[in-house]
């Protein structure tokens, strides 16, 4: 059991590793021509899903943390050794990452020409890059003791999670979770009518549209019936914990709505690239305001919240 647990849990982190730096490359690639664009030049970079991106990574990394620290009192041997250096990097990890949303925040204001000079970004790179330099040098010691750890551990033991999309699956419900809880304050900015409106409530549509668009995605990747139905087994077994009374509910109201509006912006002639992403935030904009979209605020919120969930979950099974 423990071994399954360690293995996950490396996994896990693992994951969220990806998912960072794919934020830090396209923060930091020719960082100096964004930081001064050159209008029609450079492409504009999306400071605000990072800063939602890597705000989730936070989160989800430090319930890993805690969930580190509880597994390393109750394990022994090289396992014992692979999850203190597994916490250790954790905690690295979240040095930096602390650092990296200040810079994400700083270009996010400097691109809605807000202040944000040069000299405090330096000074914030410079933390940065010493960070990062600690926690690369950890993870060079948890794959040390992951080793070790795999060589003294039998086979069957690390065999026993033999897909790994079902660690994508067992994630899946919870960063909706937090996805859900971010999303409304950093739109809150831009859209004064959010002020209005139930944040719980927020949290529990689009908790629930991110799930729709992975599943949805999930059927759409042909990995064939009996494992399809295992993953989703694994999501449901999560869902419905995280909400018994209403998530099935929403979730197969969010089906009919989206497939209604998919089929009916497609034979209007919509825009083939936000089909999808309008017809998810349609549903979003609608159970939050309890109403259809109707101002030109109220329209642009279902492009944006709409582009924000699919951009996060599109690619959940494949990133």
């Amino acid at each position: 059991m423990h071994d399954e647990h360690i293995v996950k849990l490396t996994h896990d982190v693992n994951d969220l590793l990806t998912r960072y730096i794919a934020i830090h490359d396209d923060i930091f690639r020719a960082s100096w021509r964004r930081f001064i664009p050159i209008p029609g030049l450079f492409q504009k970079i999306n400071y605000q899903q990072h800063f939602i991106d890597i705000t989730n990574v936070e989160i989800t990394l430090s319930a890993m943390k805690v969930e580190a620290a509880g597994l390393y009192e109750n394990v022994s041997g090289a396992g014992k050794d692979c999850v203190a250096a597994l916490n250790n990097y954790i905690a690295s990890l979240l040095n930096s990452l602390s650092v990296l949303i200040k810079i994400i925040e700083g270009l996010k204001d400097k691109s809605k020409h807000k202040k944000y000079n040069w000299n405090e970004y330096g000074l914030h790179v410079h933390s940065y890059e010493q960070l990062r330099e600690k926690h690369a040098a950890l993870g060079v010691e948890v794959n040390q003791k992951w080793e070790k750890y795999r060589r003294a551990t039998p086979h069957d033991s690390l065999s026993q999670i033999n897909d790994p999309l079902l660690v994508r699956a067992d994630a899946l419900v919870q960063t909706a979770h937090l996805n859900g809880i971010s999303t409304p304050t950093v739109l809150l900015d831009e859209f004064s009518i959010l002020r209005e409106t139930d944040i719980e409530n927020w949290t529990f549509i689009l908790t629930v549209a991110g799930v729709f668009i992975a599943a949805t995605r999930l059927r759409n990747l042909r990995l064939g019936e009996a494992r399809e139905q295992k993953l989703m087994d694994k999501v449901y077994e999560h869902f419905t914990r995280w909400d018994s009374k209403n998530a099935d509910r929403a979730f197969e109201d969010c089906k009919s709505f989206f497939e209604k509006n998919f089929d009916a912006l497609t034979k209007a002639g919509h825009e083939p690239r936000f089909v999808a992403s309008d017809a998810i935030g349609l549903w979003i904009v609608w159970n939050v305001l309890g109403r259809a979209a109707q101002t030109n605020e109220e329209r642009k919120l279902v492009r944006v919240v709409g582009s924000m969930t699919t951009h996060t979950f599109f690619n959940w099974w494949t990133d």
